[in-house]
């Protein structure tokens, strides 16, 4: 009885999880999908609000295109692209304080959210082969993309991982997701690890890495940023384009308070690990350092944003606010990056 009753329940997951997937490929909009990089849904509107704009009432409205990204031109109309993770798609910005809107010219974002240097990659070749641009720029966050192109490798070569990432465009599995973080967290709770020897993809652990005096890890993100820096610069080069990178700085690095690190506490607890350790260990400008001798390695044109502040980050979200958007447009216009 037990055993038909297992089977009944299999039976029944199985055919549940199997009609969604139908659903989706019948009903939902088909559009080209890479799994070395994800888009939205093209020709779509998304309502974003973040917690701090629930309290504020204030709506993000966020237009894709057809392709998937943000942007209300056609591709062909572009002299310039755009490429990063969540920040150049900017969440929490409206479409007039949007970086990638603030110019004269003609630019195209090709911003996506979780993207690493690696998915950009994949992004501009599938990009510029519908369009010439005169100029590329790359976003580069010191809040993950160091640890997102160390991680990115296991995607590339984990089916396991490819699966996850695309799940994650599927809002049905979205909860199924969060059981899965909620069971691996309990697990690493049994299993405490020091800091130098943590290989997991935790935000804040591995950013605190980037302070802290960490030679191993830091010559292990920068080769593949080394890496994916130069590969970028082979792609430009092969279609006549300039390219530049951006360095965007943390929080932390302008507060000089490694503690403005988004749920460290939360990461060092599930380590059994404590934060008056890493006090007397932090240098404030070693990301910003790290970030530089990636690029005097290949000899690329890199610039770090360093008239930003504070007030430019949401108070629960790490990311730029229109305040942050309006300040990186200031350090390009200064640094004559777009005419």
């Amino acid at each position: 009885m037990i055993r038909k009753i297992c089977i009944f329940l299999f039976s029944l997951s199985f055919f549940f999880i199997m009609g969604v997937f139908i659903f989706n490929f019948l009903v939902k909009k088909k559009y080209e999908y890479n799994l070395d990089y994800y888009t939205a849904i093209p020709n779509t509107v998304e309502i974003y609000q973040n917690e701090d704009q629930k309290i504020t009432g204030e709506k993000i409205t966020i237009i894709n295109d057809e392709l998937g990204f943000r942007n209300n031109i056609k591709i062909s109309e572009a002299k310039i692209l755009f490429l990063g993770d969540s920040f150049i798609r900017a969440l929490n910005t409206n479409d007039k304080n949007l970086l990638s809107k603030s110019f004269n010219s003609k630019i195209y974002n090709g911003g996506m959210d979780g993207f690493s240097t690696y998915n950009s990659i994949e992004t501009a070749k599938f990009l510029l082969k519908k369009n010439k641009f005169e100029k590329i720029f790359l976003f580069f966050t010191m809040n993950n993309d160091f640890r997102d192109n160390l991680y990115q490798k296991r995607y590339q070569n984990n089916i396991t991982d490819k699966l996850i990432i695309f799940l994650k465009n599927n809002s049905f599995f979205n909860e199924l997701l969060k059981l899965k973080k909620f069971f691996y967290y309990n697990k690493m709770k049994s299993n405490p690890n020091n800091i130098y020897e943590i290989d997991k993809p935790y935000h804040s652990i591995n950013l605190l890495k980037l302070f802290i005096d960490d030679n191993e890890y830091h010559n292990k993100v920068s080769k593949l940023t080394i890496d994916a820096f130069s590969e970028l610069k082979e792609l430009s080069d092969r279609y006549d384009a300039e390219l530049v990178i951006v360095g965007i700085p943390t929080l932390a690095e302008i507060t000089k308070d490694f503690r403005k690190i988004k749920n460290l506490q939360k990461d060092l607890e599930l380590e059994n690990l404590e934060e008056k350790k890493f006090n007397l260990n932090i240098d404030y400008k070693r990301p910003q350092k790290i970030f530089m001798s990636v690029c005097d390695e290949i000899e690329i044109n890199c610039y770090y944003i360093n008239n930003l502040d504070k007030n430019s980050y949401f108070k629960i979200d790490d990311h730029w606010n229109s305040h942050g958007q309006k300040k990186a447009k200031e350090f390009i216009i200064k640094k004559n990056l777009i005419n």
